[in-house]
């Protein structure tokens, strides 16, 4: 059941991202940076990444280090290093971006936008997980 709650919830936020314009073809195109939670990895995101693509946007669903398939040891990884990570994403982009994190990753994107401030960060936004 739990898993089944997750993908509803990303479901349910790339609807919100879908309709958020009534008209697809003056929606503008973005580039959202997808950061997982806690336990989790990029994979988190795949019902999200190809409805937000179909629509025209870039999505960057990353694993942060020590997650998924990057191989870092957990051991040497702190909140620092996931928020470079993000901000190196970002940084790597043309353009604004918007900062997607799901729970855990809700506060390396906190601390990615201070550091890329409003030039770069569009939009910052937080997701919780469903029970």
């Amino acid at each position: 059941m739990k898993n089944y709650c997750f993908q509803l919830a990303y479901l349910l936020l790339g609807g919100l991202f879908l309709t958020n314009c009534k008209n697809d073809d003056v929606m503008p195109k973005n580039t959202y940076i997808l950061v997982h939670g806690a336990w989790h990895g990029a994979w988190a995101w795949k019902y999200v990444t190809p409805l937000l693509e179909a629509k025209g946007h870039k999505v960057l669903a990353i694993d942060l280090p020590g997650h998924g398939a990057d191989k870092t040891p957990i051991v040497n990884v702190g909140l620092s290093d996931y928020t470079k990570k993000i901000v190196e994403v970002a940084n790597a982009q043309s353009g604004e971006v918007i900062l997607v994190g799901h729970s855990m990753g809700g506060i390396p994107i906190s601390q990615a936008a201070e550091a890329l401030g409003t030039a770069k960060v569009a939009k910052l936004l937080m997701m919780e997980g469903a029970e």
